[in-house]
C-alpha cells in the first residue's frame, strides 16, 4: 500500500573520443517482498524490565570512558618513570665510567711521576 516494491536501473551511456565511440550499459533490478507484513522477531521482544533505559546507558558509558581515561593516565605516568629510571641509569653508568677513567689516569700519572724520582 503506497510503496515502491522494486527498483529498476538502466544506465546506458556513449563517449566519442578521437573518432571512436565506447559504450557502457548497466541495469539491475532489485524487488522487496513482505513489505506490508508484521515483522516477525527470531528473538522476539525484549520485556521491559529487561531493557536499558537510554539515560542509564549513557551515564554507563561515560563511567566506562572516565575509568579508561584513568588506566590511559596511570600507562603514560607508568611510561614516564620507566623513562626517567632508564635516563638515570644511563646518566648513573656514564659518570661511574668517567670516574674510573678519571682515577685510572690519576693513578697512571701518580706512578709516573714516582718512576721519574
Amino acid at each position: 500500500d503506497k510503496y515502491i516494491v522494486y527498483d529498476v536501473l538502466n544506465f546506458d551511456i556513449d563517449v566519442t573520443m578521437e573518432g571512436e565511440t565506447l559504450g557502457l550499459k548497466l541495469g539491475y533490478k532489485i524487488g522487496k517482498s513482505n513489505v506490508n507484513e508484521a515483522p516477525n522477531f527470531v528473538i522476539g521482544i525484549p520485556n521491559e524490565a529487561d531493557v536499558i533505559k537510554f539515560q542509564d546507558l549513557m551515564i554507563f558509558d561515560v563511567e566506562i570512558t572516565e575509568e579508561d581515561l584513568v588506566l590511559e593516565e596511570e600507562i603514560v605516568v607508568e611510561e614516564v618513570v620507566e623513562e626517567v629510571a632508564e635516563e638515570v641509569t644511563e646518566e648513573t653508568t656514564e659518570e661511574a665510567v668517567q670516574e674510573t677513567q678519571e682515577e685510572q689516569e690519576s693513578t697512571e700519572t701518580t706512578e709516573e711521576a714516582a718512576k721519574e724520582q
